[in-house]
This record gives structure tokens, C-alpha cells and sequence, in this order.
């Protein structure tokens, strides 16, 4: 099975995507227009803690994108080397940002 999640739980929401099955992951998504540097902590810490509050999530690989409209090259190098995903929004397209041989984090 795969489609969205919309957590709201612990006055806390989520946007997430998952799959079951083969793929058996969750990917965590933080949407920002202009991220900054707390952006990437905001993520992580949320990513820390999801199997805290969705333990029936607990089996599942979890991974985080940075996605944005404007995001400078420093601070997209700094998502990667955390392990982040990162994509692009513009014109309404949602476009994956990552190198070639990237490897994410699983939290």
C-alpha cells in the first residue's frame, strides 16, 4: 500500500508518504520558501522523534526531504551531508534535488 499520511497528533502535524510491503518506508517532508538553518534542525528533530509519537510506524525506514522554492547551494550541501533529501518546488513542481549516488539518512 502506498499513499499520504496526514498526522496530527501531540499538536504536532506531519506530511508524510509511505509504502508497505517491499518498500516498507516513510518519507517525512518540511516545506519551506526560504529554509534557513534551523529548517534542517527543525526536520531532524521532528524525524527523531516520529517513531516516539507513531510507534505503529516503528518496522518502517525513515527518511527526510528538505523541499523548498529558494534554497541556497550552501545550505542545500548541508541537507545532503545530514543525510536529507532535497527537492525543488517551482511553477507548482515538486522536483527531487539530489546527486547521483546520494545516500539518506534513515532516522
Amino acid at each position: 500500500m502506498v499513499g499520504p499520511l496526514f498526522f496530527l497528533r501531540y499538536a504536532m502535524s506531519i506530511t508524510a508518504e509511505y509504502a508497505n510491503g517491499d518498500i516498507n518506508q516513510v518519507y517525512v517532508f518540511e516545506v519551506k520558501s526560504h529554509p534557513r538553518e534551523e529548517s534542517i534542525v527543525q526536520i531532524k528533530t521532528l524525524l527523531g522523534r516520529f517513531r516516539n509519537y507513531f510507534p505503529e510506524h516503528e518496522d518502517k525506514s525513515v527518511h527526510g526531504i528538505l523541499a523548498a522554492v529558494d534554497i541556497s547551494a550552501t545550505l542545500r550541501e548541508r541537507a545532503l551531508r545530514e543525510g536529507l533529501y532535497v527537492a525543488r518546488i517551482h511553477d507548482n513542481v515538486f522536483e527531487m534535488d539530489t546527486p547521483d549516488g546520494f545516500q539518506p539518512k534513515a532516522f
